[in-house]
């Protein structure tokens, strides 16, 4: 899957991105508002399994198991973040989230990459929403879903 926008990129994570995966893992911000995302104890090692796993995941064209997409500047090639996607196994509804690199939060990019990329779902699946789930304290993250 690939989503462009003005600034951005919405994809799918590659093997080559182990090390960007796992800077989004061990951000502060990312581990105080979000700290078992990938697991409480994934080491850098087991950052390659998880990839592999979100390649199969879409592949297969599963809409319900949960797997992340990597948020890339188009003009740097870097990977500032990355989009959580899931269907809520108890309200059976889709889930979106995200997760920055600190030094990318606060110029709408986890803004810009959930729009795009929950408008793109809603018009693939005929699916009219999907939900946010966040931490109380996180009022950046409430702007960013006010937003997308």
């Amino acid at each position: 899957m690939i989503i462009e926008t003005g600034r951005l990129i919405v994809r799918t994570f590659r093997e080559e991105d182990t090390d960007a995966l796992y800077s989004i893992k061990t951000d502060p911000r990312v581990k105080e508002f979000c700290p078992d995302f990938l697991d409480v104890n994934t080491e850098r090692a087991d950052i390659l399994d998880y990839i592999r796993t979100f390649q199969k995941t879409e592949e297969r064209g599963d809409t319900d198991t949960w797997r992340c997409y990597a948020i890339e500047s188009r003009e740097t090639g870097k990977v500032m973040g990355a989009l959580s996607f899931c269907k809520q196994k108890m309200l059976h509804e889709y889930d979106l989230g995200w997760m920055m690199i600190s030094a990318y939060t606060g110029k709408g990019y986890a803004s810009e990459a959930a729009e795009a990329f929950a408008e793109d779902f809603c018009r693939a699946h005929g699916v009219d929403y999907l939900t946010v789930v966040m931490d109380t304290d996180n009022p950046a993250s409430r702007r960013t879903a006010e937003k997308s």
